[in-house]
């Protein structure tokens, strides 16, 4: 079933539409009534506002695209924009949770067709977010099997790392629930970030105290405290072993503390890519650009998910008119 993805303005993005200049969307119905969308999450949403029918998603997407899978997460970190729509149960202490809530294939399939075809587009950056993208392998496999298929994309997996295992057999496992067609996980995005912060630390400490998971949890780091650094040395040996990328992104907002840390504890060179909670915040571009929410919110940056600022609307299938 064809279905078109809608856009949804309530007051809040009205507001930022016009800060903004409606660089977005020009097609509004000038009708205000309540609307009923079903989200990335296959969740029905009521939402009272303005109808934007056509949302050229191709032109709006041309840049770069965050998306985030999945409101489920191991950890609560404080400053996370996808903590408030976490499901209010606190998760089991599991690595890989299958039964986790997903983007669904219908809207990754019509958000894919919305998006493809771009003729002045030169490159996509495509970003797999969260919660964690990779809590559910089979399922993240499902998705990334559709926009996987995009010409000129490159995507790229943010993930805190919990779900991957230490041990080569079984990380081999791990990137064949990826791909059944590629059991030796060439088909997994081809760059990976590892989310490194004061708060992954400390959650990566607790794990360490009160779990024996030694096939995810290192157990030869010195301290609880150096758990994230040792495991962020083993993924990236068992990554470049199989020419997938591999990069350890630092967010740090006390002046860089965590970036030394790292280097010091590890003692060679790794890949670092640091980032800011201030400012420009990369990798997301200040370009053209989108971010859409597992609840089907979208924002112009993934700065500004984090932060819940600069809604620009709503988006999702339309179950009335």
């Amino acid at each position: 079933m064809n279905r078109d993805l809608v856009v949804i303005i309530d007051d809040e993005a009205k507001q930022t539409l016009r800060s903004l200049g409606n660089r977005y969307f020009i097609n509004v119905s000038n009708r205000r009534q309540e609307y009923f969308l079903e989200t990335p999450l296959g969740d029905i949403r009521p939402i009272n506002g303005y109808l934007v029918s056509n949302p050229n998603l191709a032109e709006h997407t041309g840049e770069y695209l965050y998306l985030e899978l999945t409101a489920q997460c191991h950890f609560r970190c404080p400053g996370c924009g996808v903590l408030d729509n976490l499901e209010t149960e606190r998760i089991l202490f599991q690595p890989v949770q299958e039964n986790s809530k997903y983007m669904t294939l219908d809207f990754a399939l019509g958000l894919s067709e919305a998006i493809k075809d771009n003729p002045r587009m030169l490159g996509r950056n495509l970003f797999y977010g969260g919660g964690e993208p990779l809590i559910a392998p089979a399922k993240f496999a499902a998705v990334n099997s559709v926009f996987s298929k995009l010409d000129r994309t490159s995507v790229i997996t943010i993930t805190n790392g919990l779900p991957i295992p230490l041990e080569y057999s079984q990380f081999l496992m791990f990137l064949g629930k990826i791909s059944a067609q590629k059991p030796t996980g060439e088909f997994m995005t081809p760059h990976t970030f590892l989310s490194l912060s004061s708060s992954h630390i400390g959650q990566y400490a607790l794990w360490a105290k009160k779990e024996n998971l030694s096939g995810y949890i290192p157990q030869d780091a010195s301290s609880p405290q150096e758990v994230l650094f040792r495991k962020a040395e083993i993924l990236t040996d068992l990554f470049q072993s199989r020419g997938l990328g591999f990069t350890i992104n630092v967010i740090d907002n006390i002046g860089g503390n965590v970036s030394n840390d790292l280097r010091e504890s590890v003692m060679r060179n790794l890949p670092i890519f640091e980032t800011t909670s201030y400012g420009h915040r990369e990798p997301c571009s200040q370009g053209q650009e989108l971010a859409i929410r597992s609840n089907g919110d979208l924002y112009p940056h993934c700065y500004d998910v984090f932060n819940r600022t600069n809604k620009l609307g709503t988006i999702g299938f339309l179950l009335n008119n």
